[in-house]
């Protein structure tokens, strides 16, 4: 069964969306080659396709929670108890103040040191809440 937008495709069982087919048809139709050039690729193109949406699906998730982590830390740091900002100002300033790829590589390599296992998803995830709770807070500070 297919939703609307999706069409299933026999060859890989994965789900791909509607205009990427039309645009295949349409390349098809106009191009001067046959489709002997594309058609051999086209399972690859339906599993990068699934990997990018990953990608999308884990931006999507880390705006939204870096989101709310920013509102509470701009709350925090504009109208929270002193012990609050003062432990808001550390981490917006030691998160601010260190390349995004060290902060990665310390949710997905010194934290198994010590026994913290994560999928490489969530390490990823948690990577990106941090940052961008971070940056956000002062954007967020800065509006109210």
């Amino acid at each position: 069964m297919t939703t609307t937008g999706q069409l299933a495709t026999r060859a890989t069982g994965k789900t791909i969306s509607t205009p990427l087919l039309l645009t295949l048809a349409l390349l098809s139709s106009i191009a001067p080659f046959g489709t002997d050039l594309y058609l051999p690729s086209f399972p690859r193109m339906v599993t990068e396709l699934s990997t990018s949406q990953t990608g999308v699906q884990l931006s999507l998730t880390a705006t939204l929670l870096g989101l709310v982590v920013a509102i509470f830390c701009a709350w925090g740091k504009t109208g929270g108890p002193g012990w609050l900002r003062f432990l808001i100002n550390a981490y917006i300033e030691v998160i601010r103040n260190t390349p995004f790829l060290v902060q990665l590589f310390f949710f997905f390599f010194a934290l198994p040191s010590i026994g913290l296992r994560w999928s490489p998803y969530t390490a990823a995830l948690t990577a990106m809440v941090v940052n961008l709770g971070a940056y956000a807070a002062e954007i967020v500070r800065a509006g109210i």
